[in-house]
């Protein structure tokens, strides 16, 4: 999708402010738990019962509405509602067709489930040229980094519901995170995984990153900062030529 035509509903989705927030994600096992038969696909996760009484994936919560809540019902929703052309796709299909909509060559997408905040399985290989991509401006995605991006920690200066970002004060853009915390951030546009891939673009959109590393140690969060600590260090060394 290219940045000029996100409507005023594609954001609320896409920087996770829109309410839908009763999907639960787990980090160890399938939230998109496969149906008996049929495709396994995003249209049925959405059938799928919350955890909280009453609910199923595709409900909406007025509590959260407008504010940031870091759950993956956001992206999961607004392609139920507004992507036909992957919505009732068998997850084994939706790698490869999302693949083909980017139009990036030498990639290969896998979805282990029909989750898109958290399904895929990709390399560093197939991760790069998707980032080149960005920058070269091929995808429309350069022009929505930092745009639209919404207070994402909580606590004292900030609404957001819930954020893994526990220890850092940053943003959230469009389906990216804005490293921006006033301390420690260098402003770098970043997507940290729950199990430490971390791919980014620096600040002066020139240049980009990839950590590619899988960890289950000490839980979901400390691996995805751990890795942006890491990647912080990177760039600094790269910017400055001085080791870190």
């Amino acid at each position: 999708m290219e940045a000029p035509n996100l409507n005023a509903a594609d954001i609320r989705f896409l920087n996770f402010t829109s309410g839908y927030t009763y999907l639960d994600t787990l980090t160890q096992s399938a939230t998109c738990t496969a149906p008996a038969s049929g495709a396994d696909s995003i249209n049925y996760c959405l059938t799928l019962p919350s955890s909280t009484a009453g609910k199923t994936y595709s409900s909406h919560d007025p509590s959260t509405d407008g504010v940031f809540d870091y759950n993956s019902g956001h992206e999961e929703n607004h392609a139920g509602q507004f992507q036909p052309e992957i919505n009732s796709l068998d997850t084994a299909q939706l790698g490869a067709a999302i693949a083909a909509g980017l139009n990036v060559s030498g990639i290969t997408l896998r979805y282990t489930q029909p989750l898109l905040a958290g399904g895929i399985y990709a390399s560093a290989d197939d991760y790069s040229p998707i980032l080149r991509a960005v920058l070269t401006g091929q995808l429309g995605m350069l022009d929505a980094l930092g745009t639209n991006a919404v207070c994402a920690w909580v606590g004292t200066g900030c609404n957001a519901a819930s954020s893994p970002a526990v220890t850092v004060r940053w943003h959230y853009s469009i389906a990216h995170w804005v490293e921006d915390d006033p301390t420690t951030g260098d402003g770098a546009f970043s997507s940290p995984g729950a199990f430490g891939f971390y791919p980014w673009i620096e600040a002066n959109k020139q240049f980009y990153g990839v950590i590619s590393r899988y960890s289950v140690a000490n839980g979901e969060i400390q691996n995805g900062l751990a890795s942006s600590q890491c990647g912080h260090a990177l760039r600094a060394a790269w910017e400055t030529g001085v080791q870190q």
